[in-house]
């Protein structure tokens, strides 16, 4: 199912009961329903290794091993009088006792989550997700924004959850990505039901069989993808429209016979007339009229003219942990021109804005900037690291621009 208008993450934070609502509830199918939420900023850990990473998906499980061992640890010490309490024998046999019924509890708890099959889910999910086994112990934090997607993707599917919430999935990935992740949802994630909040339409068409719009806080479902959903929404609107025209005249007409009839010997056809309209407006036959969403307009002020050379990459060689991005590379951006950076996920590509920007630096060659009004920025994939959280929409925007705070602020004074 796909979720198209206003407050999409919120209702998949509904959903999850991460928020409450300001009235009525949201009914699961039980209690004990596993609802699994792929958001749209990856929740890793970047110091832990690949298989951390998964692991973490079953932090009951771990919690319940690691107690155990606590527990077999204290009462292998009791046994080998490692630790003196009261009498018989120096073992203290109420401590014992305890520990025994609670050792009993976790391995009922370790049965009951299968602990004895995690590293084997493991095994079987990495490489159906493009992980070797040369990606065990390499750090989360030397993967690509798409790669960390699919460890966060990895460990909601490792908890085999009734409900899969995806939001904006395809956010970070390249075109052979979101080809294999539509393929993955389609044909791997079983019979799994999902919600899925997306702006990529063609991802929308190729996965979903409900569509649920939610416009002017009402919330109406369309069967079939994205596409159909925008024809089936056309014919309403075009519908509604007709029949909002025809309400619209008849309201007139009977209007117009009330002022025309009122007060004179046809007093009695005007009470009619007065009693139709009264009907025409009651809840059950007035039509509303068709909500057209207003048009947003921004305007930019020119910006200076620059130079013809805008950027030059030179000699450029970069790369991590003796693997090599960048050898030799060479580049030159005009003004004017318009440049794609393609490539899959890893390949290099947010590195390369960062080394033009200066945030890295290269191992050899040089990135430079046009000398003559070449201002550049930068818009990162993360958002939530980029942003200030403490700050307001309006206080962020000020902070870029504070020129621009100005200039709203006298315009709001004309």
């Amino acid at each position: 199912m796909g979720v198209n208008g206003a407050g999409k993450t919120t209702q998949l934070q509904l959903i999850t009961g991460a928020l409450d609502p300001d009235d009525g509830a949201v009914l699961r199918q039980s209690p004990q329903m596993r609802i699994a939420y792929l958001t749209q900023e990856f929740d890793v850990v970047p110091t832990r290794t690949v298989r951390e990473e998964f692991m973490s998906a079953y932090a009951d499980q771990l919690d319940v091993l690691r107690r155990t061992e606590e527990v077999q640890k204290k009462l292998e010490a009791m046994g080998s009088g490692g630790e003196s309490g009261g009498g018989n024998g120096g073992v203290d046999m109420e401590q014992m006792g305890d520990l025994l019924d609670e050792l009993q509890e976790l391995t009922s708890a370790a049965s009951d989550l299968d602990v004895s099959l995690l590293d084997k889910k493991v095994d079987e999910m990495m490489p159906e997700l493009g992980f070797g086994p040369d990606d065990n112990d390499r750090l989360v934090a030397s993967y690509s924004g798409g790669w960390q997607m699919r460890m966060c993707l990895g460990k909601i599917l490792l908890q085999d959850p009734d409900l899969l919430l995806l939001d904006e999935p395809t956010n970070h990935l390249d075109l052979g990505a979101i080809e294999w992740l539509e393929t993955y949802l389609r044909t791997r994630a079983g019979d799994t039901p999902m919600v899925v909040v997306s702006h990529d339409r063609e991802f929308l068409d190729r996965l979903c069989t409900k569509i649920v719009e939610t416009e002017q806080g009402v919330a109406t479902t369309y069967k079939g993808n994205y596409s159909q959903y925008v024809a089936q929404k056309a014919e309403k609107a075009a519908a509604q429209w007709v029949a909002w025209e025809k309400w619209n005249k008849e309201v007139a007409r009977q209007r117009e016979l009330v002022d025309r009839l009122a007060g004179g010997a046809q007093s009695g056809r005007a009470a009619a007339a007065e009693k139709e309209l009264e009907r025409l407006n009651s809840p059950s036959e007035k039509v509303e009229k068709p909500f057209v969403p207003k048009k947003r307009a921004f305007s930019f002020p020119n910006a200076d003219h620059s130079g013809q050379r805008v950027l030059e990459i030179q000699d450029l060689r970069h790369g991590y942990g003796g693997r090599i991005l960048f050898d030799d590379a060479s580049l030159e951006v005009e003004k004017g021109e318009r440049v794609a950076v393609l490539g899959p996920n890893g390949a290099g590509k947010s590195t390369l804005l960062r080394l033009v920007m200066g945030r890295e630096q290269p191992e050899a060659g040089r990135c430079s900037l046009g000398s003559h009004n070449v201002v550049a920025n930068y818009f990162e994939q993360n958002q939530a690291e980029a942003l200030d959280g403490r700050l307001t929409v309006l206080e962020t925007l000020e902070k870029a621009a504070p020129d621009a705070k100005l200039m709203v602020r006298e315009g709001e004074e004309e």
